[in-house]
């Protein structure tokens, strides 16, 4: 099973796309990947699958689409990172 960031997984749960990972554990006998739900980015989960079981995949357009979520992805890491360091902004610090 070759997952990539930006893959689309359909489940029972309905539709995900695939947002950090995915990693092969055990052995490579399981394949473990952090999703999202598709249009709301908040909703994240690790879904895990057996690497012989057949899951439905959509690949997004192309080498362009994956840069952009890529992108998107580490401006996302690094400004929950800056929140972590300097805290909320200032007008939604409680008062």
């Amino acid at each position: 099973m070759e997952l990539r960031i930006g893959d689309r997984v359909t489940s029972v749960d309905g539709e995900w796309k695939i947002v950090g990972g995915p990693l092969t554990l055990q052995g490579g006998t399981t394949v473990k990947a952090r999703v999202s739900r598709m249009g709301n980015v908040r909703t994240v989960r690790h879904m895990a699958w057996a690497a012989k079981t057949k899951i439905t995949v959509r690949r997004s357009g192309g080498r362009r689409t994956h840069l952009a979520d890529l992108r998107r992805a580490v401006l996302l890491a690094l400004f929950a990172c800056s929140q972590l360091v300097l805290g909320p902004p200032r007008g939604l610090r409680p008062k």
